[in-house]
């Protein structure tokens, strides 16, 4: 049976990043599944060839396959690559695989743009257009369901050709796993970042998600405060901050006091 191990790593959050990066430099997988663009695809694997990393970099740049600045990306996504490099050479039959559509995430990033172009309106006027809010809302879920069936799909073809698999993934890592454990694959869990305190928007999508777009006053009602809070924490916090790991610590240092003593010490493997 193939054994698929999941971890659940938190997007713009630097000490899940290096918490995952270190991970991948403990396990033994013959397969890794990156929650990266499939154009990427080819440069990660020279990298786990053994090829320097800021060449590769420079190659993305220059192809146009990351986003200017980059400053993202090696918050992000650099800690990663730079623990696989060379890890091919130790582990010859290593498949390195990237399952995001280039299309989905290009999407997102549109519907991210477009989430921030309706917080600076808030900021201006203070009012908020639900309607445009909920469509947002239901393009943005729609796309992650529409993306997620393929990339479980992807994942449990591939990961069935080998024994031990190891897949990077967001929040969407449970839904990967339920889908994965249907295909008859053993699955484990693990978060890199315990505890997390769920953003607005997090809390926006989820409940959407839960509830779904149904007319009631009372879930409009709930909709707009946790929209005026989104607004608060882009305005408030992510603006004013260097990088969005920073501004989301000060967020929750002041808006979650009951997980402050651990955020502040060295977060835990759960």
């Amino acid at each position: 049976m193939p054994s698929v191990r999941i971890i659940v790593t938190p997007p713009g959050i630097k000490s899940a990043v290096s918490n995952t990066a270190s991970y991948l430099r403990e396990l033994n997988y013959e397969a890794l599944f990156l929650n990266l663009s499939k154009e990427l695809e080819e440069g990660i694997r020279e990298i786990a060839e053994g090829a320097p990393y800021e060449m590769i970099l420079n190659l993305f740049i220059e192809e146009g396959l990351i986003q200017e600045p980059i400053e993202h990306f090696r918050s992000e996504v650099e800690p990663i690559l730079k623990s696989i490099r060379g890890v091919a050479l130790k582990k010859p039959n290593l498949e390195v695989h990237c399952y995001k559509d280039p299309s989905t995430i290009r999407e997102s990033i549109r519907l991210a743009t477009e989430v921030m172009i309706k917080v600076y309106k808030w900021s201006l006027t203070g009012k908020i257009n639900l309607e445009d809010w909920k469509n947002l809302a239901y393009s943005w879920l729609t796309l992650q369901d529409r993306a997620l069936d393929r990339e479980a799909n992807y994942i449990a073809r591939e990961s069935g050709k080998v024994e031990e698999s190891l897949c990077i993934a967001g929040f969407n890592g449970k839904y990967i796993k339920e889908h994965l454990k249907e295909e008859g694959c053993k699955v484990d869990l693990k978060y890199a970042y315990l505890p997390y305190h769920f953003t607005p928007l997090d809390v926006l999508l989820r409940m959407i998600r839960l509830k779904g777009l149904r007319k009631d006053e009372k879930m409009d009602e709930r909709m707009r405060e946790i929209i005026e809070r989104h607004g608060r924490f882009i305005r408030d916090y992510v603006v004013p901050s260097k990088d969005y790991d920073e501004a989301y610590r000060r967020w929750v240092l002041d808006n979650a006091p009951w997980i402050k003593h651990r955020l502040l010490r060295r977060t835990r493997w759960v």
